[in-house]
């Protein structure tokens, strides 16, 4: 698996690894998300440029019963507070069930 969690001060902290996956321009918000889901190794809401990203996220769970994890990140904003803010992945052996749905949807 190219996902690495590992607990620090008591939340879950994702790793970012690069996948050599690239996929078709997306057509649509819901098929932009899932690509951004394939390709990387998670997206949040605030890499987004639209509006409806978590609307999207659970589009793709229950429509297509997409198993997409999330973890908590926290983070310490510009102004010294902190901040949390979720983060969206796939496992590796979800990506290629996620690349079929992406064929379907971007159109």
């Amino acid at each position: 698996m190219n996902l690495i969690i590992s607990p620090e001060n008591g939340f879950m902290i994702a790793t970012q690894l690069s996948f050599g996956i690239e996929l078709p321009q997306a057509k649509n918000q819901k098929a932009a998300v899932l690509k951004m889901l394939i390709e990387q190794n998670g997206v949040s809401e605030r890499q987004t440029v639209f509006n409806g990203f978590r609307t999207r996220i659970s589009e793709l769970r229950k429509d297509f019963h997409l198993n997409i994890r999330t973890v908590r990140v926290k983070k310490r904003s510009q102004f010294g507070r902190i901040i949390y803010y979720n983060k969206h992945f796939i496992y590796d052996s979800v990506r290629p069930k996620a690349i079929k749905i992406y064929n379907r949807i971007n159109k």
